[in-house]
C-alpha cells in the first residue's frame, strides 16, 4: 500500500521523504512531498512518464483546500503535445551520455574485466530503457509493467526487445536465477548489516526475511 502525503515543503532528510512499515501482515509505504515539488514533475519528460498515471490514479482521502485535487486535475489535462521539444532534447542528451557506458563494456570486454562489464551493462541496459520510454511518449502506470509497456511500444519481437531482455537477463530463465539471486544477495548484505540496522527499521526487515526464507528460494543456495 502507497501512501502520499502532500506538505508545503519535501522533507529535507530522505528519512522524512520516504518510510516503509508493516502493519497488519502489509508492506506500507509513506512518501512525504511537496505539492509544488510534485508539480514540477509533471512538465519534464523524463519524470512524467512516472508522475503523471501515479498522480491520475491517486485516491484522495483528505484534501481541505483542494490542492490534491487541482494536481490530480492537472495531471488528467496532461498531454504530450505541449513537450515534444523537451522530450527530444532529453533523449538526444541522455543517448549520448550513455555513450560512456559502451566504451566501458569495450575496454571490460577486450580485457576481461566482468565487474566493468556487468556494471556498464546494468547502466546501459536501465538508462536506455527510459531513454525509449521517453522517446515513445510512454506514461508508466507501474514500474512492475515497465518493460512489458516498452516491449510492446518497440514490438515484442523488434532487435530493440531482444537485445533488451538478453541485457537485462530476462531470457532463456535468466530472470528466474538472477531474482533468486537477488533474494539471496539480500539475505546475505542482512547478514553483514545487521548490528547497525535500527530498531524501527527490523520492523519492516524480518517480515521480508521471513518471506525469503518461508519461499523456499534460498534451499538450495
Amino acid at each position: 500500500m502507497d501512501l502520499d502525503i502532500f506538505a508545503s515543503q519535501t522533507p529535507q532528510e530522505k528519512p522524512g521523504r520516504y518510510t516503509l512499515y508493516h502493519r497488519s501482515g502489509h508492506l506500507v509505504s509513506i512518501k512525504k512531498i511537496g505539492l509544488e515539488a510534485q508539480r514540477t514533475e509533471l512538465p519534464q519528460p523524463q519524470t512524467a512518464i512516472w508522475a503523471v498515471p501515479g498522480i491520475r490514479e491517486m485516491r484522495i482521502l483528505y484534501d481541505p483546500h483542494g490542492k490534491p485535487a487541482e494536481l490530480k486535475a492537472e495531471a488528467e489535462a496532461f498531454d504530450w503535445a505541449g513537450l515534444e521539444q523537451a522530450a527530444n532534447a532529453f533523449v538526444s542528451y541522455s543517448f549520448h551520455g550513455y555513450t560512456e557506458e559502451v566504451y566501458k563494456l569495450l575496454g571490460g570486454l577486450e580485457v576481461g574485466d566482468r565487474s566493468k562489464v556487468t556494471y556498464a551493462t546494468l547502466g546501459l541496459g536501465l538508462g536506455l530503457a527510459e531513454t525509449m520510454a521517453v522517446h515513445k511518449r510512454l506514461l508508466i502506470e507501474s514500474e512492475n509493467r515497465y518493460f512489458d509497456l516498452l516491449y510492446a511500444a518497440m514490438g515484442q519481437e523488434s532487435p530493440w526487445s531482444r537485445a533488451h531482455r538478453l541485457a537485462v537477463g530476462w531470457e532463456a530463465g535468466a530472470s528466474q536465477r538472477r531474482g533468486v539471486a537477488a533474494l539471496q544477495l539480500y539475505w546475505e548484505s542482512f547478514l553483514e548489516l545487521q548490528s547497525v540496522i535500527v530498531g524501527e527499521h527490523l520492523e519492516v526487515i524480518q517480515p521480508a526475511l521471513r518471506r525469503v526464507q518461508e519461499s523456499g528460494y534460498l534451499a538450495g543456495v
